[in-house]
């Protein structure tokens, strides 16, 4: 076996940046929160994210997230709490059903317009005429949101019109109380239920997202950042 230098739990946390307790387990705990901050500020910077999506999916009603190899549900009655001033506007450029580029902006920034942004070898003309084609740009939103009961982030995706349309009504509403609350200090927290339609194609049933604003929540920081979210199963 090849002999790997190894650097001690005190030089990681030096290197990053951070304060070596002198009690071993806090200097462990050091190391290992100084480690993951780094590896989401690498995952930020390249496109990544270090928290899971979330989903809807317009055949079932169900939202889920992936959980390792699998694909897990949220709990049907789940509390998420947005994060309003993460929002973010996505454009991404699919070729042959991977994402091969993508701009991101804050949700009050516009987004560029399609016609300036490269095409990738795209042949749209070609896409345009097959109906099957789903190469090319396409707009989507992130809401970064956490879950009330289990403390867990996620990034729900909205990747397709169904539930676009949806985050904006869910925008629109919550526009309409901004001037009560302060973003910064509060959060808005919503459930998730669904309506159904049959789709002008095929007749098929078609699930809809609808986001219930339930109330807006201090999320001011303390010590420990999960006490200013308590679960909705908290008060006893």
């Amino acid at each position: 076996m090849t002999n790997m230098m190894v650097p001690t739990l005190a030089e990681v946390t030096e290197m990053l940046g951070g304060d070596v307790p002198s009690d071993p387990i806090e200097a462990k705990e050091a190391a290992k929160t100084a480690m993951a901050a780094a590896m989401a500020a690498i995952a930020a910077k390249n496109g990544g994210t270090s928290r899971p999506f979330l989903t809807f999916d317009t055949k079932s009603g169900m939202v889920t997230y992936k959980n390792g190899d699998k694909r897990a549900a949220l709990d049907g009655d789940a509390e998420l709490a947005l994060n309003i001033l993460g929002v973010k506007q996505v454009l991404s450029c699919w070729k042959d059903g991977k994402v091969v580029d993508k701009v991101e902006v804050p949700f009050h920034e516009e987004l560029p317009d399609i016609a300036t942004l490269p095409m990738h070898g795209i042949d749209e003309e070609a896409c345009a005429a097959d109906d099957e084609c789903r190469d090319g740009w396409s707009e989507s939103m992130i809401l970064p949101v956490t879950d009330l009961e289990t403390g867990k982030e996620f990034d729900f995706l909205a990747p397709n019109m169904t539930t676009r349309n949806a985050f904006g009504r869910l925008m629109g509403d919550l526009s309409a109380e901004l001037a009560m609350y302060d973003p910064t200090e509060e959060a808005p927290v919503f459930t998730i239920s669904h309506t159904t339609y049959k789709s002008k194609h095929g007749g098929h049933t078609v699930y809809a997202p609808k986001f219930n604003v339930e109330r807006w929540q201090n999320i001011v920081e303390e010590e420990d950042t999960k006490k200013a979210l308590p679960s909705k199963k908290g008060k006893k």
